[in-house]
C-alpha cells in the first residue's frame, strides 16, 4: 500500500510536468486535447484520405444525390435521448477524480491506447490479440462473406493496460508531442507512476481507456489495413447483457468499412456529417446482413433483436459533427432492414455481392433516415 502523501506527491509531479511542458509549448492546451472519440475520428479520416481508388461514375452520382437529399436536418424531428450505453459510460467516468480528469485533459491519456494500436499494433504480438474468439471468428467470417475479395487486414485488440507501460507511453509522448528520447522516457515514467496509483483509473485498467472500435486502411500498404476492437467496449456490452452478439456485430461493422474502402466509397470523403452518417448506417447494415444471413452467423429472431439493440445503443444526434453516425432509431432501422434482407435468402442462402447490396441499401436509405416525428405545423 502506497502512503497517501506519496500518492499526492507523484500526482503533483505529473501535473507539474504536463503544466510545465504546456508552458514551453510541448503539451496541448485544454482546447487542443480533444476527446478520444474525436481523436479516433481524426486518425481514421487521415488514414482514409490516402485511399486513391476511384468510384464508378454511376456510384458517384448516387452518393452525391443521397448527400444532396439529406443535407438539411431538423433535430426536433428525431428522438435523441441517451441510450443505455450512454448511461453506462456516464457511470464509468463518474469514478474519475479531479486529478484524473486533469491528467486526461492535459495529456489526452484516453486516446493513448488508440494511438498505440493504430501506429504500433502488431497481430503477432499477444498484447494486441483479438479480444476474444467470437471477435476473431466474425472477422474471418465477415471477410470471406463479401465479394469481391478484400485486401489483407490485421485484426487487433486495443487494451486499456497500455497506459501502465512506461515504454509504450513514452513512445506515444514522442509521437504526439514531439519529445526527444530523454524527455519521452521521463514522461512515460511519470504518467505510468500516476496511472498505477489511481483508483479512479482502476490502476490503468479502466474500460473507458479502450472504449472504441475502428477500421483504417491504405490500398498501397497492406500493413496499414487494420481493424481495432477495444476491450473496454466489450466490457460495456457485457455489463449490459449483449456479450453474445456485440463483439461479432461490431467486428462485422468494421469489416463493412473495409468493404467500403475497397469499393472506393471513401475516395471523395470530406468528413461532412451526412457523408459519415450514410457510410456508418451502411456499415451497420452490412454487419446485420452478415449476422442474420444463413451463410453468415445465421442468427435468428431473438439474437437479431439483440444486435438491433446494440446498433441502437451507439446512435447519436450530433447532427453537425463529422463523427455523426446516425440517431439511435436510424441505426436500429438499418440493422433491422438488413436482417430482413437476409431472411429473404432462406433457405438457399445466396449472398448478395457488395455492389448488389449497396444498390438495395441506397433504395432503402430515405426510409432508414426518416424523421421519428412529424413537423410541428403538419
Amino acid at each position: 500500500m502506497i502512503p497517501r502523501p506519496l500518492r499526492h506527491t507523484l500526482s503533483a509531479l505529473l501535473l507539474a510536468l504536463v503544466l510545465a511542458l504546456g508552458t514551453v509549448g510541448f503539451a496541448p492546451t485544454a482546447q487542443a486535447a480533444p476527446s478520444a472519440s474525436v481523436q479516433r475520428a481524426a486518425l481514421q479520416k487521415a488514414a482514409l484520405a490516402r485511399i486513391k481508388a476511384l468510384l464508378p461514375a454511376d456510384a458517384a452520382r448516387r452518393v452525391a444525390a443521397l448527400r444532396q437529399e439529406t443535407d438539411v436536418i431538423d433535430p426536433t424531428l428525431y428522438e435523441c435521448g441517451p441510450t443505455e450505453l450512454d448511461a453506462w459510460v456516464q457511470e464509468q467516468v463518474a469514478s474519475f477524480s479531479t486529478v484524473d480528469r486533469l491528467v486526461i485533459q492535459f495529456t489526452a491519456l484516453d486516446a493513448y491506447p488508440t494511438y498505440d494500436a493504430m501506429m504500433f499494433g502488431d497481430a503477432a504480438d499477444p498484447f494486441y490479440a483479438a479480444p476474444d474468439a467470437a471477435v476473431a471468428g466474425a472477422f474471418t467470417g465477415a471477410r470471406a462473406f463479401w465479394t469481391p475479395a478484400l485486401p489483407a487486414t490485421q485484426l487487433l485488440g486495443m487494451r486499456s493496460e497500455m497506459v501502465r507501460d512506461a515504454a509504450k507511453v513514452a513512445r506515444i509522448g514522442g509521437l504526439v508531442f514531439g519529445f526527444d528520447a530523454a524527455t519521452a522516457q521521463l514522461y512515460g515514467r511519470l504518467v505510468t507512476a500516476y496511472v498505477r496509483l489511481s483508483p479512479g483509473l482502476q490502476q490503468g485498467r479502466h474500460p473507458i481507456l479502450s472504449f472504441g472500435a475502428f477500421a483504417s486502411g491504405d490500398p498501397g500498404d497492406d500493413s496499414a489495413n487494420r481493424i481495432i476492437i477495444g476491450h473496454g467496449l466489450l466490457v460495456g456490452y457485457d455489463d449490459l447483457g449483449y456479450a453474445d452478439v456485440a463483439g461479432p456485430f461490431i467486428t462485422a461493422h468494421e469489416v463493412g468499412h473495409t468493404v467500403q474502402l475497397a469499393a472506393g466509397l471513401y475516395d471523395a470523403y470530406t468528413g461532412e456529417p451526412e457523408e459519415t452518417r450514410y457510410l456508418e448506417l451502411m456499415a451497420d447494415a452490412t454487419a446485420a446482413y452478415y449476422s442474420a444471413h444463413p451463410a453468415g452467423l445465421d442468427l435468428r429472431e431473438q439474437r437479431v433483436e439483440q444486435f438491433v439493440a446494440v446498433a441502437r445503443t451507439v446512435g447519436d444526434c450530433a447532427f453537425d459533427s463529422g463523427g455523426h453516425h446516425g440517431t439511435p432509431n436510424q441505426r436500429a432501422r438499418a440493422a433491422q432492414w438488413a436482417a430482413t434482407v437476409s431472411d429473404a435468402a432462406r433457405p438457399a442462402g445466396r449472398v448478395l455481392t457488395f455492389a448488389e447490396f449497396r444498390y438495395a441499401f441506397d433504395a432503402a436509405y430515405p426510409n432508414l433516415i426518416a424523421p421519428d416525428a412529424a413537423p410541428a405545423d403538419a
